[in-house]
């Protein structure tokens, strides 16, 4: 019945969000017991335990030759946690954004969607007979994924306050953390499946299934970790969870995906894949130029406008 698929769907929000707040509590204990700063926890660790349901939706969906799923769930979800995740987030709360971020993460992220914008041309740049992810091109995507990583592992750790007292043990906050990443896990997987069944029976494209059901529904432990980051004045914790799992969509899942099973990629979504670049630039502009490392409120409703102005173009037939 569509009530109780409308149920669980509501079901799985409500765990997501619950479990967001669990994720980002017990972050901020492990980066205390380390002494890691909260930009780097969210570049890291929050990010890859927020990303893993669009690894787990991509590797199904490749192995099931479903090929518009793999590439609209990340595309879809980059789109969303930029445009609807800090978009919402900025307009309920301005969010101030290290100079780090603004210099290194944010064009880091624009130059690999780049690199990806050619990897996915093969027609075009190589005048292959169709465009594909090769493993070759997961194996490059993994090697920048490593770099990143090791980049990471590199920032400044946190500024101690004199006061600081560090936490006794980090088994209790790791096996949270770890329980908290399983429940975003679950809280996906009912929102992803039963959208899904919705949009069957509601007539909707694989194509736009993609885009904005499963991408939603993947994007959905991002926007939960970052609403509690906010709540929790952790800025930094939420641009860093929001940059870093868009980092990791790119690198780790597609790169992983096409070392598995090379994916295809129609050039009907090539407006996707121009959409992705365009909402890291507008995230950096927004936060440069207007305000000087500040994402308000302004440039925040813009870029929910800017996403709605997609969707509605998406679903019309317009774009």
């Amino acid at each position: 019945m569509l009530a109780v698929e409308i149920g669980l769907i509501l079901l799985g929000f409500l765990i997501l969000f619950k479990a967001g707040d669990m994720l980002v509590d017990n972050a901020a204990e492990i980066a205390r017991y380390f002494g890691m700063s909260e930009l780097m926890i969210g570049l890291t660790i929050v990010a890859f335990g927020t990303s893993a349901p669009e690894l787990m939706v991509n590797i199904n969906a490749a192995m099931s030759g479903i090929n518009d799923f793999v590439f609209g769930n990340v595309f879809g979800s980059n789109i969303i946690n930029i445009l609807i995740g800090l978009g919402i987030i900025g307009v309920f709360k301005a969010m101030k954004v290290q100079l780090s971020t603004l210099k290194l993460e944010i064009p880091f992220l624009f130059v690999i969607t780049v690199i990806l914008s050619v990897m996915l041309n093969d027609q075009y740049f190589f005048s292959a007979e169709e465009n594909i992810l090769s493993r070759l091109d997961g194996i490059i995507l993994i090697v920048l994924f490593l770099l990143f990583l090791v980049y990471s592992m590199r920032l400044p750790k946190a500024v101690l306050p004199d006061d600081f007292v560090k936490p006794d043990s980090i088994l209790k906050p790791s096996l949270l953390f770890i329980l908290a990443a399983g429940l975003l896990w679950l809280g996906s997987d009912l929102s992803v499946t039963y959208s899904e069944l919705v949009g069957k029976k509601l007539g909707v494209s694989e194509a736009v299934m993609g885009i904005f059901v499963l991408a939603l529904g993947t994007s959905l432990p991002e926007i939960a970790v970052g609403f509690s980051a906010m709540k929790k004045q952790s800025s930094d914790l939420a641009m860093g969870n929001i940059v870093g799992s868009n980092i990791f969509n790119i690198l780790l899942v597609l790169g992983i995906t096409a070392v598995l099973s090379p994916p295809t990629y129609s050039t009907a979504m090539m407006v996707d894949l121009y959409m992705v670049n365009l909402a890291v630039i507008l995230l950096f502009f927004f936060i440069f130029i207007p305000t000087r490392f500040v994402l308000g409120r302004f440039e925040s409703s813009l870029m929910l406008i800017a996403y709605f102005a997609y969707g509605f173009g998406r679903l019309f037939g317009w774009l």
